[in-house]
């Protein structure tokens, strides 16, 4: 009898332990697939190209790097790591000259393009190669993974995450080298979901190839299969903010809408997208359009040869007769208005009338302002409302008082700011449409932008002339500590105390060049001769 209780207690010990251990490594591996980038804030570095070769520049501009070299990647614009090409070979370098990771053979970024075309780096991992394949490396020189992977790259759609190749199959790496995705597709990329400035949160496109061509799938952000691979296409609706992610997948050329795991359509339509804002997908029959909401359910049946939705009506029309409903599928009669915008403070609505002419209007839509301009902008950091017709400008504040109208006038965003320029003067507006002048906006400036008659100059603080009144144009100095001058159509460059960096050389087609030194940015990377 007590060799029977012995054996129970060691069967129930190996239980519990069996127990613990499994709950240990689930969390252990939910530690390691969470991770976080590291913080680009101050951009210190930047590219440098001059007649076609590469170097670095810093903000302050100086030449760290000389531009001797075929291709620069920076993959950090704080950190002082930058990898440098020549004759398709790499070596990485400080901003004091010296060679790092010394150890490793080959050391490059872990580069990428985006969906909108543009190159993009890891900013927290690098990648070293070993006997034909490739290893994440940390900033400090430090393997994360082995040698193992054939090809490696910035996952597309979801940044800061890495595909790698391994036996002629993708997967998914973090910059802590766990894996998130297995090895097994031949397609992934990122559904492009962003939450807290974070791709992590977004799930993953998968693919494989198949008889016609590849197949797709989905997997939530867990890795987990949310809809099997065998779709035509697949996409997220990333414009909606949701746990459970708003998915449109085609199979047999017709589209279903899913939320999560739940198909809310079937696969019934042969074209389906989704109109920001407002919570309703318009969807395609055959020739008829119609309507349906976040639940999948008809809100306006699929009978209308057309079908638009513009703010919070519907235009659409059947057999030469036309139609307004509102979004819940109602009918909407002898409205003066084809659309209705609400502003962000929710107590107004952009309008547009049948002549395709903007006002404004209250929540009962009566008209607070005609419409008589040709567009109605809102900012939103600000409220306030911009309303143009050609060159001429007026600006309300969030409770619709006119602010400002001017003519001949031209309008920029600066900050929190909106700077209104016109042949006589420049001003800002803060966001409760007060004026105020350049000293106000840029406080660490000890320079200013100030024209007398059609010249422009840099006056101080107690508006003394520092600068004379001799250019055509100038800009603001910068955060870098530089501001633009143009004369004879060309641009040079002065410093923060107004000395002359470089005299009048550069024709560009920016009305607001940014420089750095003696170079101008653009696009992230710096140009000079």
């Amino acid at each position: 009898m007590r060799k029977r209780w012995i054996f129970l207690i060691l069967i129930l010990a190996i239980i519990v332990t069996a127990i613990v251990f499994s709950v240990f490594i689930s969390k252990k591996k939910k530690m390691d697939r969470d991770y976080e980038l590291l913080v680009e804030s101050e951009f210190l570095f930047y590219p440098l190209e001059v007649d076609g070769r590469f170097g670095v520049l810093n903000r302050y501009g100086d030449v760290v790097v000389e531009p001797k070299y075929d291709a620069v990647e920076i993959p950090n614009r704080d950190r002082a790591i930058f990898v440098l090409a020549t004759d398709e070979s790499f070596v990485v370098f400080n901003d004091k000259q010296e060679q790092l990771f010394k150890d490793f053979s080959e050391v490059s970024a872990v580069s990428g393009m985006s969906s909108d075309g543009e190159r993009v780096y890891n900013n927290t991992v690098l990648k070293y190669k070993e006997n034909g394949k490739y290893g994440l490396l940390d900033f400090d020189g430090k393997r994360v993974t082995g040698a193992e992977y054939e090809t490696m790259e910035s996952l597309t759609d979801k940044y800061g995450e890495i595909l790698v190749k391994k036996n002629g199959k993708l997967g998914v790496l973090n910059v802590k080298g766990a894996i998130l995705v297995d090895c097994k597709y031949d397609f992934i990329k990122g559904d492009g979901y962003v939450k807290d400035a974070s791709y992590k949160y977004g799930g993953y496109i998968v693919g494989n190839r198949g008889k016609a061509g590849y197949v797709y799938g989905y997997l939530d952000r867990n890795s987990k299969e949310i809809i099997k691979v065998g779709h035509e296409s697949i996409y997220r609706v990333t414009e909606i903010d949701s746990d459970d992610a708003y998915l449109v997948a085609r199979e047999n050329g017709r589209y279903a809408l899913y939320k999560g795991r739940n198909n809310l359509t079937d696969y019934k339509y042969i074209n389906m997208y989704y109109n920001n804002g407002t919570g309703t997908f318009t969807v395609q029959k055959n020739k008829s359009y119609g309507l349906i909401n976040l639940d999948g359910k008809v809100v306006i049946p699929e009978q209308y040869e057309e079908l638009l939705v513009v703010g919070i009506f519907v235009n659409a029309s059947k057999d030469g007769v036309d139609f307004t409903f509102d979004l819940s599928g109602a009918k909407v009669e002898n409205s003066e208005f084809v659309s209705l915008q609400r502003t962000s403070t929710d107590k107004y609505y952009i309008s547009i009338n049948s002549d395709y002419k903007y006002g404004i209007a209250d929540l009962n839509k009566k008209v607070v302002v005609d419409n008589k301009f040709e567009f109605i902008e809102e900012i939103p950091t600000t409220g306030l409302l911009i309303a143009t017709s050609g060159d001429d400008v007026t600006v309300y504040n969030a409770e619709i008082t006119e602010l400002v109208s001017a003519s001949n006038a031209e309008i920029k965003n600066v900050g929190d700011y909106i700077q209104i320029t016109t042949s006589n003067e420049s001003y800002f507006l803060t966001a409760d449409g007060k004026k105020v002048d350049n000293k106000t906006v840029y406080l660490d400036n000890q320079l200013f932008a100030s024209k007398s008659g059609n010249k422009w100059g840099f006056v101080d603080l107690k508006d003394n002339t520092v600068v004379d009144f001799i250019y055509d144009e100038v800009t603001e100095v910068n955060e870098f500590g530089f501001a633009g001058v143009k004369r004879d159509k060309k641009w040079g460059v002065i410093d923060r105390n107004g000395n002359v960096v470089l005299e009048p050389a550069y024709e560009l087609e920016s009305v607001n060049p940014v420089f750095i030194g003696k170079y101008y940015l653009n696009n992230g990377t710096a140009y000079g001769f």
